[in-house]
């Protein structure tokens, strides 16, 4: 009788039943795409200088990949300062109209005061409704817009 040969633990991996599932993250490298040494052998004999010339395509490429991200990178850059120049823009707007609006509600309360002052009173009452209304409309109708 002969003994069973024993078997060699299986590495770790998503097969192995040990609880890891992801594979192992590989760095990224431009000389994965290249092919395997003994196909190099016989692209060497077929082609003369074909390794170097794999290998040149191979950088190439690289090169192109990396000059591509770069390029997208200074894109979303640009983007982003555009955005934040768009939202102090959009700052600065709101920020003049508010005042703009306090500014013409305090005039119409003035006005009113000089109305009841002169004892006209009928209309600082229309003058005091109207702006109680317009605000209304801007303040509910932006909200519900919104």
């Amino acid at each position: 009788m002969t003994a069973p040969v024993p078997q060699q633990p299986s590495p770790p991996g998503p097969d192995s039943g040990n609880g890891q599932d992801a594979p192992v993250p590989q760095p990224a490298s431009p000389y994965r795409a290249l092919p395997l040494g003994e196909d190099m052998e016989v692209w060497k004999r077929v082609v003369e200088g074909a390794p170097e010339r794999v290998l040149r395509i191979v950088e190439q490429e690289s090169a192109a990949q990396i000059e591509m991200q770069r390029a997208e990178s200074l894109r979303r850059l640009q983007l982003d300062q555009h955005q934040m120049r768009m939202d102090v823009m959009n700052y600065r707007f709101r920020l003049a109209g508010a005042v703009f609006g306090a500014t013409a509600f305090t005039a119409v309360l003035l006005l009113a005061k000089y109305f009841i002052d002169q004892g006209a009173v009928a209309p600082a009452t229309g003058v005091l409704s109207a702006a109680v209304a317009a605000v209304g409309a801007l303040v509910f109708g932006t909200r519900k817009g919104r």
